[in-house]
């Protein structure tokens, strides 16, 4: 069923203020080729209109040839950020990451690379709608977790 754009960029408006976005603070939209364009226009305009500082970040597919099938999400293993030390350095500065690729909700490299170690005390990616405030000064989740934990 269709949806309309008014309907998806009222989703998303309710979707980032859930997450406790504020003006000013900085959004990464992570993309591919695959990205569906009225999914990724929306969530531009919904971060964009709450007062977002938005910025989009579209990684190139890689292992196509060991894919199982054309689903993206088919295939474990090296993703888009493995060893991509600036990808996951943006997405570290970001105070929240749209994650429209589903790369950061896997168990796999990519969310390791952003949390460390899936059993440390801050095991939230920054694509999990953790959204940050500031804090006297410091940059916290809402589970209390620092930025640096990350």
């Amino acid at each position: 069923m269709a949806v309309s754009d008014y309907d998806l960029i009222q989703a998303w408006k309710q979707v980032l203020t859930l997450s406790k976005l504020e003006r000013g603070q900085f959004v990464t939209v992570l993309t591919s080729a695959s990205t569906h364009p009225q999914t990724l226009s929306c969530a531009l305009l919904a971060a964009t209109e709450l007062g977002a500082i938005v910025n989009r970040l579209d990684l190139p597919p890689i292992n196509g040839e060991k894919a199982i099938s054309r689903d993206a999400l088919a295939y474990f293993g090296t993703t888009p950020l493995t060893g991509n030390h600036a990808a996951i350095a943006a997405l570290k500065a970001s105070d929240l990451v749209l994650d429209l690729m589903t790369l950061l909700f896997s168990a796999g490299a990519a969310r390791d690379s952003l949390v460390g170690h899936q059993d440390s005390a801050c095991g939230r990616t920054a694509g999990s709608a953790g959204a940050h405030g500031s804090h006297h000064g410091r940059q916290e989740t809402r589970d209390g977790c620092r930025r640096e934990d990350w």
